[in-house]
């Protein structure tokens, strides 16, 4: 392009821009909403290919607009007409945190179900199932990704197992309470104390009570003789410590 066609085609562009902020259009928006529909597409199994494909955008301008300030109006009206899929399905190659998929064998383990039945069920060696229930996910660990395929097979063994009795599937009763007092000794949170928007959440905690991570909590625990879960314990231990300053404070001003 020569310097007199690009300087027209900037004279054009600038009075697109005079003539839209006369008429109250805005040409350029902050990147913050477009980047938090993108992550949630991205949450919900939708590569960034994908993404562009169904907005009909480039595909580096959907990995890339977390990088700028703003970006054009049109490209965030594009990425918001991408429907959110209703369930995370990601591919099958696609890396996906761990968290959901350890916390689903843990909380079979909980009904009851040993690791080596639930192996069968996923299809998968034991010591896949043995080791990805021991380790819990971790934001700084390299292994702290599965694929989608090892997620999506998971999950559905779950919602097939996770509120059944496992004698209907034939575990004889002493391998059922062999899981349940290793769980419990663990604090492996079982079934009942997830949701399904909680239990991929890495920010989420299990809800034993309806008030987990309160002193309230910790009560209910221990009225309810339900082993004390971590944030419960944490919480204890800070209401008991600020009960300590203020009696500490009224003795001070007596």
């Amino acid at each position: 392009m020569t310097d007199t066609s690009l300087n027209l085609v900037r004279k054009i562009e600038r009075h697109r821009a005079q003539e839209a902020r006369r008429n109250g259009i805005r040409l350029r928006v902050p990147s913050g909403p477009a980047v938090e529909r993108r992550d949630l597409l991205r949450s919900r199994g939708m590569s960034d290919t994908a993404i562009a494909a169904a907005c009909e955008l480039h595909q580096t301008t959907v990995s890339g607009i977390h990088k700028r300030p703003s970006l054009a109006a049109s490209t965030e009206a594009a990425i918001f007409s991408v429907p959110v899929p209703h369930e995370f399905n990601p591919g099958d190659a696609v890396r996906v945190d761990k968290t959901g998929t350890t916390r689903r064998l843990r909380a079979m383990v909980a009904a009851g179900y040993s690791q080596a039945f639930i192996a069968e069920r996923v299809e998968t060696d034991p010591d896949v199932i043995v080791r990805l229930t021991r380790e819990g996910p971790h934001k700084d660990k390299p292994n702290r990704y599965v694929t989608g395929a090892m997620f999506k097979a998971v999950r559905a063994v779950y919602d097939e197992l996770a509120f059944k009795d496992p004698a209907a599937f034939g575990i004889a009763q002493h391998e059922i309470t062999r899981s349940i007092n290793r769980s419990t000794h663990l604090d492996w949170a079982p079934p009942h104390c997830w949701d399904d928007d909680t239990i991929d959440d890495p920010e989420a905690i299990a809800e034993w009570t309806g008030a987990c991570g309160s002193d309230t909590g910790a009560r209910i625990h221990r009225r309810d003789g339900i082993p004390m879960c971590q944030p419960c314990h944490e919480a204890l231990l800070a209401y008991r410590r600020e009960e300590n300053e203020r009696r500490a404070a009224r003795r001070g001003a007596a």
